[in-house]
């Protein structure tokens, strides 16, 4: 049987993580598993869909019964991801995507190596800052402290997808997961060879 993917996109806020992941999803029917968080729901967003959006109280409560494989504490805001929405996508062998901080990312790589992390960045800093002031975000110098810090860590990951053009952008991270698609070691071989043979 083929090992399922598990893609882990990591990258600075406002590179556009969201709109890539959504394509991926989109076109290659990967699975999002959705984290939980303490975060408030910023406009649009759907609880159970987007986040599971939960108190700090039952947040802390997840963390001593160990539901998490991983959890991090981002701009004052708790984010995990649970062993239970991992296992359960596994078990149906669903590919899966997750959407995580650089904490969140090198704890996943820990746990699952074989996983194929992503860094999306933006063309330069003077780009970025424009993405966050329409998002409103207000404390960028928080953001970009953090960036810089995030920054260094960059050769950790598989790949650097550098988010300027959007249509470009979904071409590279197309070749990424069909490249990965055809990797030896995540095909079923048996499978291929039996039907290989067969007239």
């Amino acid at each position: 049987m083929s090992s399922p993917l598990l893609f882990v996109i990591t990258g600075v806020s406002g590179g556009g993580k969201s709109t890539l992941i959504s394509h991926i999803i989109k076109k290659y029917g990967f699975s999002f598993s959705i984290s939980h968080t303490t975060r408030k729901p910023r406009e649009g967003e759907i609880d159970g869909k987007d986040y599971h959006f939960i108190d700090e109280n039952k947040f802390k409560e997840m963390i001593e019964k160990e539901h998490f494989i991983e959890w991090a504490k981002v701009y004052g805001n708790l984010y995990g991801t649970s062993k239970g929405e991992i296992k359960k996508l596994f078990d149906k062998g669903k590919n899966i995507i997750l959407d995580l901080d650089i904490q969140g990312a090198n704890n996943i790589k820990k746990i699952y190596p074989d996983s194929i992390a992503i860094f999306i960045l933006t063309k330069n800093i003077s780009v970025l800052k424009e993405r966050l002031l329409k998002r409103g975000e207000k404390d960028l110098e928080t953001r970009i402290m953090k960036i810089k810090q995030t920054l260094k860590e960059i050769d950790n990951y598989d790949y650097l997808l550098i988010n300027d053009e959007i249509k470009t952008s979904y071409i590279k991270i197309d070749s990424i997961v069909e490249a990965e698609s055809m990797k030896i070691k995540n095909l079923d071989l048996n499978k291929i060879i039996d039907s290989f043979w067969e007239k």
